[in-house]
């Protein structure tokens, strides 16, 4: 419901303002808090020393506020209004197209994402005795997540929990009723979603290519589709840009990477520009995703003039995708928000680095080359956002080969076939 989500976001802006007057003191003393409004509900992060008497209090000024945030005068609550819609769609006009090719990604992928531009629909309406009614029961239908690191032991982390638990009459998930999130299973072949640009004077055009892996578990399988994505969206970066930008001058950005969303793995290729029409450049970067699976070929047939055999090659950049992976993230804190992530509470949180190595033992060179047909190119789950700046118009794209070009109500229709995120792929 986009109205709730609007509700949250005003509550925790009045939370935030409750706050304003112990969060720089606290800060002196390394101690802060985080709030977050999510489309399925909020995060709450506290960081500082684990000096128990002290990190309690100022876990309960935080929940005291979240209990009971301080009125503000209606001038106050009118500006907080307009500062977050202002704010909101000052940066989505501002982004470049290629940010909003991300945005877009997120709006069709996610189905609890919403539309920012909606939300504001309805803070617009929302009076101050609205948010504060309606926020405070939103709060008892928490489940509450937790996730402790640092030097606390378990008899703390319960406590701080157990309290939390008791202040909002909420229960802790089990790992069986831990939040699952659903995600738009593409059926296999290429979609083209066309959208105009946000900003209606921006001259760029920018194509966002996703290819849909599969959800990430901790199964071999999947952990070894993670290796091998990783791994080719490494070594993709410097071909694609040489032959779209410096060859082919189609345009000054070209990215490839990799995208998680909802426990959900993706490979993503970017190109913006203006000197070309979105069709021209949707045509190139296809016709360059097929020429570098021969590419591939000689390298896993030939490696390169530093690593003279396939063998060597691809075990050098085999382990330098593996060491990304150990390396992310790098502190405790994001730790718990990259697990927080994944929506499955059974992910093996400290086994990481043994599940990962497993899993990268057992992949050989061909591996790779069957990944990149499964996946990338022959009948890849592949979405197309077509992102057209301004002075180029909407066109049914027939540069390459489709599915559909997709309308708000072939979306809709994708959008009604929810997928369970703890699962693989399967049509």
């Amino acid at each position: 419901d986009a109205r709730l989500v609007a509700i949250l976001r005003l509550y925790l802006e009045l939370v935030s303002e409750s706050l304003d007057s112990v969060a720089y003191p606290a800060g002196s003393a390394e101690y802060r808090y985080n709030l977050a409004a999510l489309s399925e509900g909020f995060k709450l992060r506290i960081e500082g020393f684990s000096d128990d008497a002290t990190f309690f209090k100022f876990l309960q000024l935080v929940v005291d506020a979240l209990n009971n945030p301080s009125t503000v005068t209606d001038m106050r609550f009118k500006y907080q209004v307009q500062e977050m819609v202002y704010d909101q769609m000052n940066k989505i006009y501002k982004d470049q197209p290629f940010r909003q090719g991300f945005y877009m990604s997120r709006l069709f992928f996610e189905t609890y994402s919403y539309d920012n531009r909606y939300i504001n629909s309805f803070i617009n309406r929302l009076t101050q005795q609205d948010v504060l009614r309606e926020g405070g029961k939103l709060l008892r239908k928490l489940a509450i997540k937790c996730f402790s690191f640092g030097n606390l032991d378990v008899r703390h982390a319960l406590k701080y929990v157990e309290y939390i638990r008791d202040q909002f009459l909420s229960h802790v998930l089990k790992s069986s009723f831990s939040y699952r999130g659903t995600v738009v299973v593409l059926p296999p072949g290429r979609w083209i979603w066309q959208t105009r640009v946000l900003n209606p004077t921006e001259t760029n055009n920018c194509i966002f290519v996703m290819n849909q892996i599969s959800a990430r578990t901790v199964s071999g399988p999947s952990l070894r589709k993670n290796i091998l994505l990783t791994l080719l969206a490494t070594i993709m970066k410097d071909p694609a840009y040489a032959t779209l930008r410096t060859e082919q001058h189609l345009g000054y950005t070209v990215f490839t990477g990799t995208l998680k969303m909802l426990s959900v793995d993706y490979f993503y290729l970017l190109l913006q520009g203006s000197h070309y029409t979105p069709e021209v450049m949707m045509t190139r970067v296809v016709e360059f995703l097929h020429s570098y699976r021969d590419t591939l070929s000689n390298l896993v047939a030939s490696g390169t003039n530093e690593h003279p055999s396939g063998d060597e090659w691809f075990w050098t950049t085999k382990q330098e995708a593996i060491n990304l992976l150990l390396s992310r993230p790098e502190s405790q804190v994001g730790l718990a928000g990259y697990y927080s992530d994944t929506s499955q509470s059974n992910w093996p949180f400290f086994n990481k680095r043994e599940y990962i190595l497993t899993a990268g033992r057992s992949l050989v060179k061909e591996d790779l080359l069957s990944f990149y047909d499964n996946y990338i190119i022959g009948d890849a789950r592949q979405l197309v956002i077509q992102l057209h700046g301004a002075g180029y118009p909407l066109q049914h794209n027939t540069s390459v080969p489709h599915q559909d070009i997709l309308d708000q109500e072939t979306v809709a229709k994708l959008k009604a076939k929810l997928f369970p995120v703890n699962t693989e792929f399967v049509w």
